[in-house]
């Protein structure tokens, strides 16, 4: 993805790019990675696991509500409230459907057997197949939804240069971020877009907090809050 997003930044008229954070990946953070052997795989664990630990020793437990996540947005970074055009409450309903509702969900399918190409190509069509089932799932989903999006500038060196956004469900607690910008022919390093970016989602989900419970059943806010954590002690 990287590399896509870098070719597509240096390819002329290239004007818009989006990038999307606070996705369902953060556990990759930990558990990504190709191991040699069960030795060496068992020390990465055991690193990993480490890491994850000196953390969690961190964090004081306290979990801020919906509400005042939406008041810190508007108060403290200058948020507005936007309405919600159709596609993005159709990927939101399927975010949120994957995320807290996965007994709902179809069985993922499975390649059975040696991976050849036909059962590889078949495999695909089927996940395609799922993905629209869940689709279709989370549009009729007969669940209250209190679904909200905040649009803030995203600034770099003291220049506005795109929108960051941050979708919100108030019941379920869904928070996830993104952001687009357009560069035009501006000298302006994709690395720090990326930064601006990070470091206010970061924020956002720090302010936020976690519960005990979070930490103790790794839910996906957990995950969240960790890689930003991660992210903000590299800094």
């Amino acid at each position: 993805m990287r590399k896509i997003v870098k070719k597509r930044a240096g390819e002329k008229g290239a004007r818009s790019i989006s990038v999307i954070g606070g996705a369902d990946g953060p556990t990759s953070v930990f558990v990504a990675g190709k191991v040699k052997s069960r030795k060496n795989g068992d020390k990465k664990e055991q690193e990993q696991e480490r890491m994850l630990q000196e953390i969690i020793d961190r964090i004081v437990p306290g979990k801020r509500s919906m509400e005042e996540v939406c008041a810190y947005l508007k108060s403290e970074l200058g948020a507005e409230e936007r309405e919600l055009e159709d596609r993005r409450r159709e990927c939101m309903k399927y975010n949120i459907l994957c995320r807290y509702f996965p007994e709902r969900l179809p069985p993922a399918p499975e390649i059975e057997g040696k991976h050849t190409r036909a059962r590889v190509e078949k495999w695909a069509d089927e996940c395609r197949s799922r993905v629209e089932r869940i689709q279709a799932s989370a549009e009729n989903l007969d669940l209250d939804m209190d679904l909200r999006l905040f649009e803030l500038p995203l600034v770099v060196k003291g220049e506005k240069i795109g929108c960051f956004h941050v979708e919100m469900e108030m019941y379920t607690g869904y928070l996830s971020c993104d952001w687009n910008y357009d560069i035009g022919d501006r000298n302006v390093d994709q690395r720090d877009i990326r930064e601006a970016g990070e470091r206010l989602m970061a924020g956002i989900i720090r302010y936020r907090g976690l519960a005990s419970e979070d930490i103790e059943n790794r839910t996906p806010e957990f995950w969240n809050y960790i890689t930003m954590e991660q992210y903000l002690g590299q800094r």
